[in-house]
């Protein structure tokens, strides 16, 4: 069962981004964690996108390329293209070059019908 929004992974988020220091840092490891064993996995992409952008404005760009990374191919993968394109934008400030991955044939926009499928009929 995911964990609930007001829970250990969300209070630990939510603290870190008002901490500084070690707290924050243990923090958001502890959101991430408390995320994963739920199996939010748009949460802990979400914390490993807010880690990694802390790491940085923290001057800890190999730190935060790890984040970032990691964050950017779990959007990536989803489709969440807003969240990758942010994630891809923090990799670069760190001095990484990133590509964007070509969307596929998976990623097409609209449902298409199998020949074999019977004509979408309309409601009324």
């Amino acid at each position: 069962m995911p964990p609930a929004p007001d829970g250990p992974a969300a209070s630990a988020r939510s603290e870190a981004l008002l901490a500084e220091g070690d707290a924050a840092d243990g923090l958001y490891r502890t959101a991430i964690e408390e995320f994963g064993r739920g199996g939010v996995v748009v949460e802990v992409a979400r914390t490993h996108l807010l880690y990694g952008e802390w790491l940085r404005r923290g001057q800890r760009r190999a730190q935060a390329r790890e984040q970032l990374r990691t964050a950017h191919e779990m959007f990536d993968g989803m489709r969440a293209h807003a969240f990758a394109e942010r994630a891809r934008r923090e990799l670069l400030a760190t001095g990484e070059h990133v590509t964007v991955r070509e969307p596929g044939p998976t990623s097409a926009r609209s449902p298409r019908r199998s020949p074999r499928s019977p004509p979408s009929r309309p409601t009324a």
